[in-house]
């Protein structure tokens, strides 16, 4: 597993960890093909456990 795959694949825990991989992957260069659809599962399960529901 690249150190990269492991990025996105891991769930933030702090609203600071979501901050942190929002901003990894604004810079698209940085991902592999389909990484973006980890990554955003990542953080949609982040915010899922860590936002309060609207």
């Amino acid at each position: 597993m690249h150190a990269l795959g492991r990025v996105v694949e891991t769930v933030p825990t702090t609203l600071a960890g979501i901050r942190a991989l929002a901003q990894f992957m604004a810079v698209p260069e940085r991902l592999y093909v389909g990484q973006d659809e980890t990554g955003l599962a990542s953080l949609a399960a982040a915010c899922r456990a860590l936002l309060p529901a609207a």
